[in-house]
């Protein structure tokens, strides 16, 4: 069979569940195949029946709205491929400038000196993990309300090869597991849940009845909470003229940075747009 051919067939069978089914193609025929896009445009030959069930079985789970993240269990972020399941969030692409800033930062200010950075709600360990192998002078701490993402960050960890002394990983709430401890941080990172009640439940069914809810959901019924609590409290977490880095949703970002603004604990706020043009990232420093 020909390689256009079995693409074909893919984009027929996703084209009523996704508006993206040419590339979502694109991605079960590397994944099944082992073919990539010029292999397609020049229609090489392919053994299809060797591959058939198999690729019977992916479209299936793909047609009851599974993400194909959760199908083949892994998402490239930045330059790695990542596992992820249904035990945590897919990884977008918005969270990438998250961690571009970060490094921006680190290299602006503490070039010269070793630095701990914490990532609040890791999920698979995208953003700590990537931290911890690009930036070589700092120790990454990495927390968690959920033991089950923990142990999808241990996975990355071990898949991507970060040594056991550049990344610690906690249990706890937020930033809770460090108060009256002696550790305090350069950089606090995460993109936490903000997602408002009413706008949950609107959200497409691949997100809605696959991904975790508790990685979804903010608190407070406008989705702010975790804002209102990094305002309030991750001063006490930072060391001297530390900086927050927050994802924030596409409505929100104004928002947050008025709630920095109003504990007159932070300056140089600044507001990121992301690759379309939205608000998604807010950074705040403590001021000296």
């Amino acid at each position: 069979m020909l390689a256009k051919d079995i693409f074909r067939l893919i984009v027929e069978n996703l084209q009523d569940i996704s508006t993206e089914s040419d590339k979502e193609a694109e991605i079960i025929i590397k994944h099944i195949f082992d073919l990539n896009k010029l292999d397609i445009v020049l229609n090489k030959k392919v053994n299809y029946s060797e591959k058939s069930e198999y690729l019977n079985k992916v479209l299936e789970k793909r047609k009851q709205r599974i993400p194909l993240q959760y199908i083949f269990n892994n998402q490239d972020f930045r330059s790695y491929n990542f596992y992820v399941d249904s035990r945590v969030l897919i990884p977008r692409p918005e969270t990438e400038l998250l961690v571009d800033k970060v490094i921006s930062i680190s290299n602006e200010y503490f070039f010269d000196k070793q630095i701990n950075i914490v990532d609040i709600g890791c999920g698979s360990g995208t953003i700590a993990l990537s931290l911890a192998l690009e930036i070589k002078n700092a120790k990454v701490y990495t927390v968690d309300i959920s033991n089950d993402a923990l142990d999808v960050a241990k996975i990355n960890q071990k898949r991507l090869n970060v040594a056991y002394n550049r990344i610690n990983f906690v249990l706890g709430d937020k930033l809770e597991p460090f108060r009256d401890k002696k550790v305090k941080f350069d950089i606090i990172v995460s993109n936490p849940p903000y997602i408002p009640e009413i706008e949950y439940q609107n959200l497409e069914k691949e997100v809605l009845s696959y991904e975790p809810k508790q990685a979804l959901l903010g608190q407070d019924d406008d989705g702010l909470g975790f804002y209102r609590y990094f305002a309030s409290q991750s001063d006490y977490f930072l060391n001297k003229s530390g900086f927050i880095c927050l994802e924030v949703g596409y409505n929100q970002a104004e928002k947050v940075k008025e709630l920095f603004l109003n504990q007159k604990k932070f300056d140089n706020i600044e507001m990121i747009k992301d690759y379309n043009g939205i608000y998604r990232i807010v950074i705040a420093r403590q001021k000296i």
